[in-house]
């Protein structure tokens, strides 16, 4: 999806999104595995449900995703 205006300034970067049921549940295992949640899950019209989280020991991230219409790949 294109940068948006309000968006970060950094430099565009990728992400590795993996299927969840539930979103919310998934956020909170997260946190309790020591891990962090950078953004916290947000509607993405009509395509799903993200957020963005990270391996707090390694520093790795990656993107929790729960679809309505978009599956994923």
């Amino acid at each position: 999806m294109p940068k948006q205006p309000q968006g970060s300034r950094g430099p565009d970067s990728w992400a590795t999104y993996l299927h969840t049921v539930d979103i919310q549940a998934t956020a909170a295992a997260v946190t309790t595995a020591a891990g962090g949640v950078c953004m916290g899950p947000m509607q993405v019209k009509d395509k799903g449900w993200m957020a963005i989280a990270t391996d707090d020991a390694t520093g790795g991230s990656f993107g929790p995703w729960q679809p309505i219409d978009h599956l994923g790949f």
